[in-house]
């Protein structure tokens, strides 16, 4: 058997808890190491003789495992009295309440720096909708307008509109002039698809650019909108006028080429010599279909030229004005709500510090009073071990064979100390404790008041320029 042998049948993986140690039953210890066995086969042998000044082989393994196993116990008891150094080192309030103070500092500066960035956003935002505010006002004034933009029409409904008079217009043309075209439908179709292009468009560019126009303050704006506009009406007119010739040719039988040359000729020398009820018919509801498209194109927006585009500049300023001050206000609570669960979490950690001091050093005292209580019992294990064996080996012994005299002396566990200075607790007062507490608080205060202000004065803005802040609330006191 060797020392290590019996180091390791008194180790254990179980892991007691701090200040907590495993007894060691001593009699299934002396079993399993065959002391006995041992014992009585050396003293059959008087084995060790009697003029032995020191202990034997068995002894020195049995005394020497014992010492390896409480070394090793008090080194596990040293690293744990040095986490309690540490946790009471830790829980000093002379250097966390400057780190709390400094956290505190940085939390409202931080905050602050934020609050100054978002006011510099915001600043712009609104100077650009007072400019283009400003410029909505110059143009009414420039153009003699007092009433205020007609808001947009919804040009999804318009252009649905203008899709049916096209769907419309174009089936039945398709049909006439399919009759004379070699490519048959499609390629009526196709010569109706222009026609109804141009009908329409004419129309609709009338109504969106030449006629607004004639409202103009502006002299030379208004004649050449009314000019433009009645020659597009003119363009209209003989457009539909053409297409009721070509519908008539192509219902004579003409191919589409012929049928086109002949509609020219006669729209030339007769334009309004229709004589096709059909024609005469589909040709006016042409040029209504022109006059409504006319209308949709009158109607896309503001009439007035341009009045349109600079008040949609003032509502899309306004628009991004009013998302900016949203996002802004809900960052910069995000930003104070953040420090404020640093701070919270910060005074928890202190108070917690200073409650855990009296458990530390109830704890520590506990450790040692344990492990003084754990070396007796272990230093008893190793006299109980020892004198199994000897009473094995003296009982097996001849009377020729005397035992050594050091057998009847009493063996002693030595060499195994901890600290016995006692932890001292760090000497910071109540006083000193709440000092730092109530910086924390504090701050967290300010942090609020800082958000509130940040609130009322975003909220003070206006479209005149923002309400005159406060120092406090421009520069950002820590």
């Amino acid at each position: 058997m060797a020392v290590l042998d019996l180091f390791n049948v008194l180790r254990t993986e179980y892991k007691p808890s701090p200040g907590a140690y495993l007894p060691i039953d001593m009699a299934k210890l002396a079993e399993k190491l065959n002391v006995r066995e041992l014992g009585r086969e050396r003293g059959r042998h008087g084995v060790p003789s009697a003029n032995a000044a020191s202990f034997d082989e068995i002894e020195m393994q049995i005394t020497e495992g014992i010492r390896a196993y409480a070394l090793s116990e008090e080194r596990r008891t040293h690293d744990q009295l040095t986490h309690y150094e540490q946790r009471l080192r830790a829980a000093d309030p002379h250097g966390i309440a400057a780190d709390m103070r400094a956290t505190a500092t940085q939390s409202i500066g931080e905050f602050d720096a934020e609050l100054l960035a978002a006011k510099s956003e915001l600043k712009a935002a609104q100077m650009d909708v007072r400019e283009r505010k400003d410029a909505v006002n110059a143009f009414k004034v420039q153009n003699r307008l007092r009433r205020p933009a007609r808001p947009p029409k919804n040009h999804i409904f318009a252009i649905g509109i203008l899709a049916a008079l096209f769907l419309l217009e174009t089936a039945p043309n398709a049909l006439l002039f399919g009759a004379g075209d070699e490519m048959g439908f499609l390629g009526g179709y196709t010569v109706a698809i222009l026609f109804s292009f141009l009908n329409l468009a004419f129309g609709f560019v009338g109504g969106f650019l030449c006629w607004p126009n004639t409202l103009h303050i502006n002299t030379f704006r208004r004649i050449a909108g009314s000019l433009t506009g009645i020659v597009l009406l003119l363009l209209t007119v003989l457009l539909n006028l053409l297409v009721a010739h070509l519908r008539s040719m192509t219902g004579a039988g003409l191919d589409t080429s012929e049928a086109t040359q002949r509609a020219w000729d006669v729209l030339l020398a007769h334009p309004f010599g229709l004589h096709d009820a059909v024609s005469i018919a589909l040709a006016f509801v042409g040029v209504c279909f022109s006059l409504i498209a006319l209308a949709e194109g009158f109607a896309w927006h503001d009439p007035y030229p341009g009045y349109t585009s600079v008040t949609k500049e003032h509502a899309e300023a306004e628009q991004r004005w009013s998302r900016l001050v949203d996002e802004r206000l809900s960052f910069l609570d995000e930003v104070q709500k953040h420090h404020a669960n640093e701070l919270r979490a910060a005074r928890g950690t202190l108070r917690d510090r200073q409650a855990s001091i009296p458990d530390i050093l109830t704890q520590r005292a506990r450790l040692l009073r344990n492990f003084d209580l754990h070396i007796q019992h272990v230093a008893g294990v190793g006299r109980y071990v020892l004198a199994a064996y000897r009473d094995a080996n003296r009982a097996a012994r001849e009377e020729d064979h005397p035992v050594p005299a050091h057998f009847d002396e009493p063996w002693d566990l030595t060499g195994i100390s901890l600290p016995e200075t006692p932890l001292v607790a760090p000497s910071a007062s109540d006083a000193e404790w709440k000092v730092a507490d109530d910086a924390l608080e504090a701050s967290m205060e300010k942090l609020q008041n800082r958000y509130q202000d940040a609130v009322k004065w975003i909220g003070a803005l206006d479209d005149s320029g923002p309400a005159s802040p406060t120092p406090a609330t421009v520069q950002g006191e820590a």
